[in-house]
C-alpha cells in the first residue's frame, strides 16, 4: 500500500534532513514525498530539493501549520496520507509498523511519542514528557478527543471529505 508523506516546513534547516534520513530508506516504490514549505527563510528549500525522490512546494504566502499542512496534502496522489513533522524522527521499522494498521479498518493512525527524548534540552525533555504522556492517557479512554499532526496517517479521501485543517 502505498502513501504520500507530507512534511510541512518552516525554518527546518537544522532538522530536515534528519527526517528524510529516517523516512526515506523505509519508502517503497510508488510512495510520494512532498515537503510543503512555509516561506522559509533559511536554507531549506535547498535541503529539500538535493534529494531526488522529494516534491517541494513552496507556498504563495504564509499559510501557518494548518495550511501548509493541506498544501502538501491537495498533492498527495496515494490513498494514505502520512504528516510528519519535520522535526519528528520515526523509529527504524515505522513503516511496518504502520503498514500494519493501514491494512486494518483504521481511517486515521496517531503514533505517540517514546519516553526517552532524542534531544538534549530542556524544551525537548518538557515536549516529549508532555506527548507522550498526555496521548498515552488519551489512547487508554474510550475517545481520542483530537489528534497531534507529528505523526498521523489519514486515508485521503476521509481528509478531504473533512475539509482538511481547519
Amino acid at each position: 500500500m502505498n502513501i504520500s508523506v507530507v512534511i510541512p516546513v518552516y525554518n527546518a534547516e537544522s532538522t530536515l534532513n534528519i527526517v528524510l534520513k529516517a523516512i526515506l530508506p523505509e519508502l517503497m516504490d510508488g510512495d510520494q514525498v512532498i515537503v510543503a514549505d512555509d516561506r522559509s527563510d533559511d536554507d531549506t528549500a535547498r535541503i529539500a530539493k538535493e534529494t531526488d525522490a522529494v516534491e517541494y512546494f513552496l507556498s504563495n504566502h504564509s499559510t501557518g501549520a494548518a495550511g501548509t499542512r493541506n498544501m502538501g496534502a491537495s498533492r498527495a496522489r496515494n490513498e494514505w496520507i502520512l504528516f510528519i513533522d519535520s522535526d519528528a524522527v520515526p523509529p527504524i521499522g515505522w513503516r511496518k509498523l504502520l503498514e500494519e494498521k493501514m491494512s486494518g479498518e483504521y481511517q486515521g493512525i496517531q503514533a505517540v511519542y517514546g519516553k526517552d527524548a532524542p534531544g538534549s534540552g530542556a524544551s525537548t525533555y518538557y515536549k516529549n514528557y508532555y506527548y507522550y504522556y498526555t496521548f498515552v492517557k488519551r489512547i487508554n479512554s474510550t475517545c481520542v478527543q483530537g489528534c497531534a499532526t507529528y505523526f498521523f496517517a489519514v486515508r485521503r479521501n476521509i481528509f478531504n471529505e473533512l475539509g482538511g485543517f481547519d
